[in-house]
C-alpha cells in the first residue's frame, strides 16, 4: 500500500508511515472536514475542532462604518464579509477573527501577522490588505474585494461536469500563482497554498489573486519558533512542514503548488502512486516529471525557486504548441493536396463534359443547317428601304445555342442556352450618316467623314426618335434587333463562330475594324468581308445598340422563343465592338451595357425589319 500523505510504499499491515509518521490507526477524516480545520492550535491531532462564530446579517453596519452586503464566508481563522466602506464609498472585504480563537495567543498572533505581512505585499496577483482595527472586542481588518470564485469552487463545478483543466488553462493559473509567490518569497513563506486561498476573477483572460498569509513566516527573525505547532492544510503540506512548520522555506510552497497542479488535471485531491498522465490521458507525460520534482519528499530534490517550475510548465506548453502547429501544418498540407487532387479531377470532368457539349452542339448545328436547307425551298429576296436606301438581308429564323459557346467569356454570357428566333430582315450595314441626315436633318457624328460612314454619337433614346420618324415616312415596321436576334445574325445564322464571319484571331482583321487596324477612327461601311449571311461590320467599326434592357443574369431567365428583356432600367445593351476596342469585345457573345442617354464616338446601330 501507499501512504496517503507522502506516497511512500509500505507493507499492507503498516500502522505508521516510515517516511512521514502518518498514523494509519486513526479514524480517517473526510476531506471536506480536513479542509475546514484550522490546525494551528491542535498540537499534533487532526481531529476537527468546533468553532463558535458570530454572524452579521446583510444590511447591518459593522464598526459604524462597514455596511454588510452579503453573508460571510467562514474559514479557519475567521469570517469574510463583502462590505461597503461608507466613508470611502468603495467595496471591500472585511475579515473578523473567530470569537473563540481570540483568547489564543497563537491564533491572535497569526491573525495580526496576516495583516502585518500582507500589508507589505504589493503585487497584482496578491489580494491587497488595508488596515487592522478592533471594535467591541473584535479584531478585524479590511482588504481588497475580489469579485469571483475560489479555485475550490471552480474545481467542484468542473468535477460535476467531468471537465479537467487543459494544459493551457492550468498554466493561466499556475503562471500567475508563480508570479505572486516569486514576489512574496522575497518577504515571506505562505505555507497554506490551496484552492481555497486562490481566487479567480475575469472570463477567458482570468486573473489569479492569492490570499490568506495568516500562517506565513517572515524570512527575517520571527516570533513563531515553536516546532510543536503544526501550521497549514494537511493535504497540501510538504512532509517537513508537518514536523517543523516554523522553519520551512519556499520549497514548502513549491510542494503545495505541485499538489494544486495535480488537482487541476485530475479534479481529485487524493494523491497516490499514479501520475497525472496515468489518470488523464490528455496530460503530456512531460508534466509528470514537473509534478514529481515539485512534490519530491526531500526539499533539496524539488525546484529551488517557483520560477523554475513556471518555466518548466511553459516549456512543455511551447513544445505542445510547436507540435500542434506542425500537426496543423501537416493537416493543412494534406488538405491542400486533397483539394488540388479534387480540382484536377473536376478539371478533367469539366473538360470531358465540354467535349461532349461541343460534340452535341456541332451535331445540333449540323442538323439545324440541314433543316434550314430543306425548309428553304426558295430564296427570299433582300429588301431596300425606299426612303433611305438602306439595304436589308433576309435572315431565316431558327434555333441555336446562345452565349459563350467558345469559352473564355464573362459571367454575364452564361449559361449557354438554346434560343429560337423567327424570320426577320436585318440591316446589311450599320445605319450611315447620310441615312440619318435624310430622316433627322442633322449629323450628330464625331467623325463627320462622309455619308457612307456609320453614324455614331447617338444615344438609345436618339435611335428611338429616328425609328419613329422612319416608320412614319416609310410605312414600315423598323426596330432595333433583340440580343438573341443580333447574336443569331452575327454568328451567320447561329453557327459556332467567335467573331462575325470567322473564329480565327489571325483572320479577324479581314472582317473588322478595331484597335490594331482602325487608325483610331471609323471607316466607311462594307469595306471588310461579310459574315456567312452577307452582313457587314457586325464585329468592329462601331458598337451597336440593341433592344434589350441589361440584366447581368438574363440568360438564367430567357424563354426559349424570341427572348427579350425590355422596360425601364438604368442601362441598355450594346453589341459588336468598335474601332477603339480590343478583340475580346468583338466576340459575337460579348455583352456591354450603357446608359440609354449616352452618346459616344464608337456607338451606332443597325435596324431590323419584321417580315
Amino acid at each position: 500500500m501507499y501512504c496517503p500523505e507522502c506516497r511512500t510504499e509500505l507493507p499492507d499491515d503498516s500502522k505508521y508511515c516510515i517516511g512521514c509518521g502518518y498514523d494509519f490507526t486513526r479514524i480517517k477524516t473526510p476531506p471536506e472536514k480536513k479542509r475546514s480545520m484550522d490546525s494551528l492550535d491542535l498540537k499534533g491531532t487532526l481531529e476537527p475542532q468546533e468553532i463558535d462564530t458570530e454572524s452579521f446579517k446583510a444590511g447591518s453596519l459593522f464598526a459604524n462604518r462597514y455596511e454588510i452586503l452579503s453573508e460571510g464566508r467562514k474559514g479557519g481563522m475567521g469570517v469574510v464579509y463583502k462590505c461597503n466602506d461608507t466613508k470611502l464609498e468603495e467595496i471591500v472585504a472585511l475579515k473578523v477573527i473567530h470569537p473563540r480563537l481570540i483568547s489564543s495567543s497563537n491564533a491572535l498572533t497569526r491573525f495580526r501577522q496576516e495583516v502585518s505581512i500582507s500589508r507589505k505585499l504589493n503585487h497584482e496577483n496578491i489580494v491587497r490588505v488595508f488596515n487592522l482595527e478592533e471594535w467591541e472586542g473584535k479584531e478585524y481588518f479590511t482588504m481588497e474585494w475580489v469579485e469571483g470564485k475560489s479555485l475550490r469552487e471552480i474545481l467542484t463545478e468542473r468535477k460535476k461536469k467531468n471537465k479537467p483543466f487543459t494544459l493551457e488553462e492550468a498554466y493561466q493559473i499556475i503562471s500567475q500563482l508563480a508570479d505572486s509567490l516569486h514576489y512574496a518569497h522575497k518577504h515571506t513563506i505562505h505555507r497554506d497554498i490551496k484552492p481555497e486561498n486562490i481566487l479567480i476573477t475575469g472570463g477567458d483572460e482570468l486573473k489569479v489573486k492569492l490570499t490568506d498569509f495568516g500562517i506565513a513566516k517572515m524570512l527575517s527573525p520571527s516570533q513563531l519558533t515553536t516546532t510543536s505547532v503544526q501550521m497549514g492544510t494537511p493535504y497540501y503540506m510538504a512532509p517537513e512542514q508537518k514536523f517543523d512548520a516554523a522553519h520551512v522555506d519556499k520549497r514548502a510552497d513549491i510542494y503545495a503548488v505541485g499538489v494544486v497542479l495535480f488537482e487541476l488535471f485530475i479534479l481529485e485531491n487524493t494523491i497516490g502512486p499514479e501520475l497525472p498522465s496515468d489518470l488523464n490521458k490528455e496530460v503530456p507525460k512531460e508534466v509528470d516529471f514537473i509534478y514529481r520534482k515539485a512534490v519530491a519528499k526531500r526539499p533539496e530534490s524539488r525546484y529551488g525557486d517557483i520560477s523554475e517550475l513556471d518555466e518548466a510548465v511553459k516549456g512543455v506548453i511551447q513544445v505542445q504548441r510547436k507540435k500542434a502547429e506542425e500537426e496543423a501544418k501537416k493537416a493543412e498540407e494534406k488538405k491542400k493536396r486533397e483539394e488540388e487532387k479534387k480540382k484536377q479531377e473536376e478539371k478533367r470532368i469539366r473538360a470531358q463534359e465540354r467535349r461532349i457539349q461541343e460534340e452535341e452542339l456541332k451535331r445540333k448545328e449540323d442538323e439545324e443547317r440541314k433543316k434550314q436547307k430543306e425548309d428553304q425551298t426558295e430564296k427570299i429576296a433582300d429588301y431596300i428601304d425606299p426612303v433611305t436606301g438602306m439595304e436589308f438581308v433576309f435572315v431565316k429564323g431558327g434555333s441555336y445555342q446562345m452565349g459563350d459557346t467558345i469559352g473564355g467569356g464573362r459571367e454575364d454570357e452564361k449559361p449557354v442556352h438554346e434560343v429560337c428566333v423567327d424570320d426577320f430582315y436585318l440591316g446589311k450595314y450599320p445605319v450611315t450618316q447620310g441615312q440619318w441626315v435624310k430622316i433627322m436633318g442633322k449629323n450628330p457624328s464625331y467623325f463627320k467623314s462622309g455619308d457612307n460612314y456609320p453614324v455614331e454619337s447617338v444615344s438609345w433614346d436618339d435611335v428611338q426618335e429616328f425609328i419613329k420618324e422612319l416608320n412614319q415616312m416609310s410605312g414600315q415596321r423598323y426596330r432595333l434587333p433583340t440580343e438573341a436576334e443580333w447574336e443569331y445574325a452575327a454568328r451567320s445564322g447561329g453557327k459556332r463562330e467567335k467573331y462575325a464571319g470567322t473564329s480565327s484571331d489571325s483572320e479577324l482583321g479581314d472582317y473588322a475594324w478595331y484597335t490594331s487596324n482602325s487608325g483610331d477612327k471609323t471607316h466607311p461601311v462594307g469595306q471588310k468581308r461579310p459574315n456567312g449571311l452577307g452582313l457587314y461590320d457586325m464585329s468592329g467599326n462601331v458598337l451597336e445598340w440593341v433592344e434589350d434592357l441589361y440584366i447581368e443574369d438574363a440568360y438564367k431567365h430567357h424563354v426559349r422563343n424570341n427572348p427579350v428583356f425590355t422596360g425601364i432600367g438604368s442601362h441598355k445593351i450594346v453589341r459588336g465592338g468598335g474601332w477603339n476596342l480590343d478583340p475580346m469585345v468583338l466576340r459575337c457573345s460579348c455583352r456591354f451595357d450603357a446608359p440609354p442617354g449616352i452618346r459616344e464616338s464608337d456607338l451606332g446601330f443597325r435596324l431590323l425589319r419584321t417580315k
